[in-house]
């Protein structure tokens, strides 16, 4: 009966030429146990494949994972390059307007053309009083002389009306205002500031007066200066 049926279905049973219903049985058992380990092994391609499918099918997942990769090989280099040029560099390069160096740190102040000098380091000898009556003067200088480089500063009431002024045989004129406020009594001095190549500082300060000139001859050096008192006239 079991080969009848195996007959009517087709069966082939390879390497059987004797028909034995154990043998038959043996063979059908044998085919099945193939057939199901075909599809454990269908089963699990298909799962493999499904798995991978999915995997590929992830762009999202594999675009951040790409991403980071190129973030990692791009940035690494950098932060290594930025780590090895902070080594390489000087303490606070980067920071040098907060760093102050304590050399840079004094200012050199080259005293100004109108700088009042220290006139406590000199004595101060009047040699004479102009009385006047104007209420402005014109002072006229030049050398006393020969003309050896001397150079002095008019000092009015401690302010510098006349700073620096070479002295030479050409005038050197500066009209002055004079105010109530300055008093009866105005004190004038020529202070020497070198002594030039023949020494001491010589020269001549002339007063103008409306129409009066008054000619005052001074000396100066490094120790003493000389002044005028200029006095107004009581009417």
């Amino acid at each position: 009966k079991l080969v009848a049926q195996a007959i009517q279905k087709n069966i082939i049973i390879p390497d059987t030429t004797i028909v034995n219903p154990e043998i038959v049985i043996t063979a059908s058992a044998k085919n099945k146990k193939v057939k199901e380990e075909k599809t454990l092994i269908l089963k699990d391609t298909v799962r493999n494949v499904s798995s991978e499918k999915n995997i590929v099918e992830n762009p999202k997942k594999d675009a951040v994972i790409e991403k980071e990769k190129t973030s990692l090989a791009i940035n690494k280099p950098d932060t290594l390059l930025k780590e090895k040029k902070s080594l390489m560099l000087p303490p606070n390069v980067n920071d040098n307007k907060k760093i102050l160096n304590p050399v840079n740190t004094i200012a050199t102040i080259s005293p100004g053309k109108n700088a009042m000098p220290d006139l406590s380091k000199r004595t101060i000898e009047t040699i004479q009083s102009v009385y006047i009556k104007s209420d402005s003067l014109i002072l006229t200088l030049y050398d006393n002389g020969t003309v050896d480089g001397d150079t002095v500063s008019v000092i009015m009431n401690g302010v510098v009306i006349m700073p620096r002024v070479g002295l030479s045989t050409k005038a050197y004129n500066k009209t002055i205002y004079l105010t109530p406020e300055m008093g009866d009594s105005i004190n004038i001095i020529m202070y020497a500031e070198n002594l030039g190549s023949i020494p001491p500082n010589t020269g001549l300060l002339v007063v103008r007066d409306g129409g009066k000139d008054y000619e005052i001859r001074f000396t100066g050096d490094l120790t003493k200066n000389s002044a005028i008192i200029l006095r107004r006239k009581k009417l």
